[in-house]
């Protein structure tokens, strides 16, 4: 491939005048077939015909182009190379490459050697742009195999366009160093003017999806759009830079040789800027950074290539390169440093939640969010948010681990871990939050083996310790910073559990886990009754592609079950033999009080509790997965499919497709459970428990009818049959049922807890608070019953005793902004100004991101005629929230008080240009028209 372009051109090029209008017509043709095949290939090869099948027909175009080559090549005679001036150069210097052609300016061979490394320099350069912005534009366009290629599409076409473009303009410029000098500034200038646009990168995103109105094509030609905004100015630079340092290298080198030369040069520096780029400037300087590096080599190359020249500047050129040199030197003082936790949103992968809003808007959304953590890795940026009590941490912008899903991350330990009757050796690809590694330390293993490709996650993962429990100090544990794949392959390890918890498949190399090549080496990484468990979701997928996977695990494991946590969070468990669920090894798993902590606050109160996360078996499962696709290295499916179905809300069409497969009675039969499950009430009713934790009603009528028929009288199923009427809002049902419950089971404190949600349903306030009095009393370790006391007295009134149940609540549960926020809005409203500023502070000193505890302090000191003091807490909350016009509206109100219709004015003006909204109030656009003076 190298070898075409300095062919085509020694057959093409017939004078060395016409260098740069032939050869930067063939590259720029060359580039652009690389446009075409990049789109072709991604589009629609891969994903229809097979990736070997591709590789195929690439060989055949090979082919068919060596036979149109092969017989017609003949037919043109080449015509003799000329110097610029038209003499003829000797033959002999054209094979033995001679440099000293008679030419006039030819170069000196030291002179040469300087150039080639000044373009190998370039090359690199040109590298350090793409990788850089590709992974920036990641986190605002989405990290799918689409949004990779069209990147890579907009960055050759902005190269070819460019190379195009120099062979026409070419006709009337002399392309010499001073030329090959002002393109290298002027790349620096354009690349430096578009590192602002990625401040707003996200917001334009969501424009696009918005104006998309879900239209693929249109989505996709706006992604192209945004990505030309940053990258289509400076490549176009590149391209020509190309075309122009070959034809300035013609007055020294014979034609083919100078462009297989420069060639060289320019992709060896093309390979070292990469290598350089990925794994030392990101990680060590950070994306902005790299980008300000890549400007700066930019313009050296820029200068040397000006002092090299030994022509006469003219006061034309002259005067382009010094303008082009002041907006050089300007430039950097009007860029802004990146909006991190803007850029690093979810906007990409949830652009629907901004849509209609402007980007103070947007920004406003976000005000309460603290960037704890933010990390350009060598393969992705990790970043970990907190808003109010929700810790969450995002790959590439997509939230990968939060406090808020932690029953996903366990049952995805708990579950393989609690199936196996004697696990030793354990291996989970994926860290997150490292709640599932933590999950499979509190069982007596010996070894875990924890695969993750980023090792900021690692690093972002310490500060979910409190949820992970510190397990990344468990001398028992690993971590390998690898693909989980690869690891798999190279390291013949066998291990008792594997559990594979990748990110979406809908991000670019992840489908790979999900493919029938790597279950096929998970299987023979088992030892003999090993147990493997994937994880798979049921947003944002769509049914064709659940099933893909289904079907694709299937192929490999003899033996298959779905389970899920909470809908739509699923899970995949595999073995080799015959899976045997035995009550035995469930009891010696809840009998570990990590694992019962864990479960218990899911519906999980007993060993049968787990079994209610099981849903479908394996000839149902299999029932399910005919005929649907097989996912495989060869045909990709998933990686192409599963981003149509980003955007799209799936969860309902999933839950329609696998609920019909669901039988309780084709339940497989449970070892040593006493007594058996015909004969077992309890087993039923811890079944129907979890399932009405899940939502899963139907599933709980059926569990709950099959109770009934054992025993109509069992106390506890009499309980749940109460609960489940209420939850499906027939609450007189519930409630007959339930006073039942209380008169012949009086220490059932959730019957009690129901009937307070009854009587708070009803407005019924006092009884709902004498009813989750007696839950509180019956169970007083229950902080659930505690919170619904709390709230039921601050609707029924009773102030102090509300604020002493908050109290009790935070003294056992610090991390709770809901009620430390009631708390502190009731003695606000109710208590002395000192006791308001007391708690407003309280709830500042928690959550300083929080701007109503802002509002309270003010607003109270202004009551107390404590203006000055109130202005410096309004000034505070502006320097805060930037974006956001309550300040504004708060200053300029406290501004009339004090006399100031200057600053009252102006606090509107702005606030009106944060909220365009407040110039249609009346008062407002009366105020704003108004003379301050």
């Amino acid at each position: 491939m190298g070898a075409t372009l300095p062919v085509l051109s020694k057959y093409f090029v017939t004078q060395k005048k016409d260098v740069a209008k032939q050869v930067g017509l063939l590259y720029g043709l060359n580039t652009f077939g690389a446009v075409a095949g990049v789109l072709f290939s991604s589009f629609v090869a891969l994903q229809h015909f097979g990736v070997w099948q591709t590789v195929y027909l690439t060989g055949l175009l090979n082919f068919a182009i060596f036979y149109f080559c092969r017989r017609y090549g003949k037919t043109h005679a080449s015509v003799p190379n000329s110097d610029m001036s038209g003499n003829k150069i000797n033959s002999r210097s054209k094979v033995t490459g001679d440099s000293t052609v008679s030419s006039p300016g030819a170069f000196s061979p030291a002179m040469l050697r300087t150039l080639y490394i000044i373009f190998a320099i370039s090359g690199g350069v040109s590298m350090m742009y793409e990788i850089a912005w590709t992974r920036t534009l990641a986190m605002s366009l989405g990290s799918s195999v689409y949004a990779f290629s069209i990147m890579l599409a907009t960055f050759l076409f902005g190269m070819s366009s460019g190379s195009y473009a120099f062979s026409i303009f070419a006709r009337w410029i002399r392309p010499d160093l001073r030329v090959f000098s002002a393109l290298q500034l002027m790349t620096a200038l354009l690349a430096l003017w578009g590192i602002n646009i990625f401040n707003d990168m996200p917001y334009y995103f969501a424009r696009v999806f918005a104006a998309s109105h879900g239209s693929e094509l249109l989505l996709n030609a706006g992604r192209f759009a945004l990505c030309s905004l940053v990258m289509f100015p400076p490549t176009f630079m590149i391209g020509a830079i190309f075309t122009c340092f070959i034809q300035i290298l013609s007055r020294s080198r014979p034609l083919g040789t100078e462009i297989g030369e420069a060639y060289f040069s320019n992709t060896v520096g093309t390979i070292v800027g990469s290598i350089l780029t990925g794994f030392l400037f990101i990680p060590l300087l950070g994306i902005q950074r790299t980008l300000f590096l890549a400007v700066g080599l930019n313009s050296m190359i820029g200068i040397l290539a000006f002092f090299l020249s030994r022509e006469r500047l003219g006061w034309k050129r002259g005067t382009v390169l010094a303008l082009i040199v002041a907006l050089l030197l300007y430039a950097p003082s009007e860029v802004r440093p990146w909006d991190r936790g803007f850029i690093a949103s979810e906007l990409a992968v949830r652009p629907a939640s901004a849509m209609g809003l402007t980007k103070n808007q947007i920004l406003n959304s976000m005000k309460e969010q603290d960037l704890l953590f933010y990390k350009e890795g060598s393969s992705a940026t990790v970043t970990v948010k907190k808003l109010r009590d929700n810790l969450s941490m995002a790959v590439n912008g997509k939230v990968d681990a939060s406090n808020q899903d932690t029953f996903t991350q366990f049952l995805l330990g708990h579950l393989p871990m609690a199936l196996h009757p004697r696990a030793e050796d354990v291996c989970v690809i994926g860290l997150g939050s490292g709640s599932t590694a933590a999950a499979v330390a509190s069982y007596p293993v010996r070894k875990i083996d924890m695969v993750e490709l980023e090792k900021e996650v690692v690093v972002a993962a310490n500060f979910f310790s409190q949820l992970n429990r510190n397990v990344l100090q468990d001398p028992r544990l690993r971590v390998h910073i690898n693909d989980g794949r690869n690891f798999l392959l190279l390291h013949p390890q066998k291990y008792d559990v594997l559990i594979s918890e990748p990110s979406n498949p809908w991000m670019s190399g992840v489908a790979n886990l999900f493919s029938l090549e790597h279950y096929q080496t998970m299987k023979k990484r088992l030892k003999p009754g090993g147990v493997i468990c994937q994880w798979m979701h049921a947003y944002s997928m769509s049914p064709d592609d659940l099933k893909m996977i289904v079907r694709t695990f299937a192929e490999v494991f003899p033996e298959i079950s779905l389970w899920v946590s909470y809908f739509p969070d699923l899970m995949l468990i595999g073995t080799a033999e015959p899976l045997a669920l035995d009550m035995k090894n469930l009891e010696k798993a809840y009998a570990i009080p990590k694992v019962r902590n864990d479960l218990i606050a899911h519906g999980i109160k007993d060993p049968a509790g787990l079994l209610s996360a099981a849903w479908l078996f394996d000839p149902s499962l299999r029932r399910l997965a005919r005929g649907a696709k097989i996912n495989s290295d060869n045909h990709p499916y998933l990686e192409f499919s599963a981003p149509r179905s980003l955007y799209k809300d799936t969860v309902e069409d999933n839950f329609r497709l696998l609920s019909p497969f669901y039988r309780l009675d084709s339940f497989p039969l449970i070892r040593n459970l006493e007594p058996p499950q015909d004969k077992n009430p309890a087993f039923y009713n811890s079944l129907a428990r979890g399932y009405l934790v899940k939502s899963f009603y139907a599933n709980a009528e059926n569990a709950l009818s099959v109770s009934e028929k054992i025993d109509p009288a069992h106390p506890e199923t009499r309980l749940l049959r109460g609960i489940f009427y209420y939850l499906l809002g027939m609450k007189e049902r519930a409630r007959e049922i339930l006073i039942q419950v209380v008169i012949t089971s009086p220490d059932w404190a959730e019957a009690y807890e129901y009937l307070g949600l009854i009587s708070q349903d009803s407005g019924k306030f006092t009884e709902a608070v004498n009813s989750f009095r007696k839950a509180c009393e019956l169970e007083p370790e229950n902080i659930d019953h505690q919170i619904r006391l709390a709230n039921a007295l601050l609707k029924a009134g009773e102030t102090k005793e509300a604020i002493e149940a908050f109290d009790n609540i935070l003294t056992r549960r610090p991390e709770d902004f809901e009620n430390r926020v009631k708390r502190a809005e009731l003695i606000v409203k109710t208590g002395s100004p000192e006791q308001g500023l007391s708690a407003a502070h309280d709830v500042i000193k928690k959550y300083p991101r929080f701007m109503g505890a802002y509002e309270w302090v003010g607003s109270i000191l202004e009551k107390n005629g404590q203006l000055d003091q109130a202005l410096a807490v309004y000034d505070n909350m502006l320097s805060l929230f930037p974006s956001d016009p309550t300040p504004h509206i708060n200053l300029a109100r406290l501004s009339e008080s004090l006399g100031r219709p200057q600053d009252m004015k102006w606090h509107l003006e702005k606030a009106a240009a944060l909220n365009p909204a407040l110039t249609k109030v009346p008062s407002v656009r009366k105020l704003l028209a108004s003379d301050p003076r």
